[in-house]
């Protein structure tokens, strides 16, 4: 950070499967070039905390060099939050849509990761992925429709979240984690944006 402190985040490293595997379906050659022209990302994530889902996105949007431009919560059931980002380089607008899903069985952490859809407007586009925590997760990205096959992969959380044991690895690193700073002020910036449901 800027005076030198380095800060961490535990819901930062519970981000990593989904990270890995964003980045894995966009590797084969014949893909890389769909990234191009992803323009629609529905996130969905435990109700009761956004704060994996916005630093998803903010590591996404860092990534791929995209600036947030507007941030509105439409509140109702699913807590609906619609963010908007431009993708300089391409002069096209990315829609996000973050949606809270109540879940009966939440885990060790309020707010994870459950659902994740990234596609295009663009139908010729071989961008669509889905990755989701489980069955009922995929059902509903699925559900999103669109005339685009779509990759598909479950996430298989890392097998040691627990606080404490994330906590201890954490204390355990040194130097800064530039990746996520830089994926931090995104984020911070399109929190910066938020305009409240109307009401």
């Amino acid at each position: 950070m800027a005076n030198g402190t380095k800060v961490a985040d535990l819901n930062w490293y519970r981000l990593a499967p989904w990270q890995e595997l964003s980045a894995a379906s966009f590797d084969p050659p014949e893909r890389r070039m769909a990234l191009l022209e992803m323009d629609q990302i529905g996130i969905d994530y435990e109700k009761g905390n956004a704060a994996q889902a916005l630093l998803y996105l903010g590591w996404l949007a860092s990534r791929l060099d995209w600036q947030p431009e507007d941030y509105k919560s439409e509140g109702g059931d699913y807590d609906l939050r619609r963010i908007t980002l431009n993708g300089n380089k391409h002069s096209r607008s990315i829609d996000v849509e973050l949606a809270a899903i109540p879940v009966a069985d939440v885990g060790e952490v309020l707010g994870d990761l459950t659902g994740l859809r990234m596609s295009s407007t663009n139908l010729e586009a071989n961008c669509c992925t889905i990755l989701c925590s489980e069955t009922a997760g995929c059902m509903r990205m699925e559900s999103g429709g669109g005339a685009q096959s779509c990759y598909i992969q479950e996430v298989t959380a890392i097998s040691d979240q627990r606080s404490d044991l994330l906590l201890e690895q954490q204390l355990q690193r040194w130097g800064e984690d530039v990746l996520f700073e830089e994926s931090l002020a995104v984020t911070a910036h399109i929190l910066k944006l938020l305009q409240p449901a109307a009401g």
